[in-house]
């Protein structure tokens, strides 16, 4: 199926900036807030979505051989008494309109790339970390790029001191002392505190979390 817009150009910025403006209404901590951030992001991922063709299903012995019979099984997981878990690929999925678009998802990530080199690839600014929408620099960049209008940075932290050990693992003190801790998949990491990343520059050095 082709789809064609009358007006290819900022097919969804009266979606986006109506979002953006309820967000901006309600704290960060409000679920309204939330929700309007999930509904934006989503439209990227939305396009970017992996056309899925699986099913799961859980089966008994007696049903898992007929469904074998007519569709090619991806995985079993044997539940013992419990039956099986069951994955396989239903052809008719095959050619459903799963509603997506790469090249919108990658023009999506491909202007940001953009928009983001201008600050890693630019002199005047010691980068010290940066990440898909941040940076953390030693400088304060122009009014005009630091205000809530959507698309400009906003200033979330000052640190005075801070440890960066990889992507989305990072621990800083804030001027009034706050203590943040980014730990990429890890939900206490607010148990570890900025030592433990001071700790963590040295050569060979390790730390054992319960996760």
């Amino acid at each position: 199926m082709v789809i064609f817009f009358k007006n290819p150009k900022n097919i969804f910025k009266k979606y986006v900036n109506d979002l953006y403006k309820l967000r901006q209404k309600y704290s960060k901590g409000d679920p309204m807030n939330l929700t309007c951030k999930l509904l934006m992001n989503s439209l990227f991922g939305r396009f970017a979505m992996k056309p899925i063709i699986n099913t799961q299903l859980f089966l008994d012995k007696e049903e898992f051989l007929e469904i074998s019979k007519k569709f090619e099984i991806d995985d079993i997981i044997d539940l013992d008494d419990n039956g099986l878990f069951v994955s396989y690929i239903d052809n008719d999925l095959i050619n459903k309109q799963h509603k997506i678009s790469i090249s919108i998802a990658s023009a999506v990530t491909s202007y940001a790339r953009i928009f983001m080199s201008k600050f890693k690839n630019n002199p005047n600014i010691r980068l010290y970390y940066t990440d898909t929408d941040s940076i953390f620099i030693d400088s304060d960049l122009s009014d005009d790029l630091v205000n809530n209008e959507i698309g400009n940075f906003k200033l979330e932290n000052i640190f005075k001191e801070i440890v960066f050990l990889g992507p989305k693992l990072y621990c800083g003190i804030t001027e009034d002392n706050k203590v943040i801790t980014k730990i990429k998949g890890f939900k206490n990491s607010k148990n570890l505190n900025f030592s433990d990343f001071v700790y963590l520059l040295n050569k060979d050095a390790s730390l054992q979390i319960s996760h």
